[in-house]
């Protein structure tokens, strides 16, 4: 049985750069 490979993770916002929480 072959595994089906994990989809990548599509977020559904365009990616964004990656803020830190304040």
């Amino acid at each position: 049985m072959q595994s089906q490979p994990l989809q990548p993770f599509q977020p559904l916002q365009p990616i964004q750069p990656l803020q830190p929480l304040q």
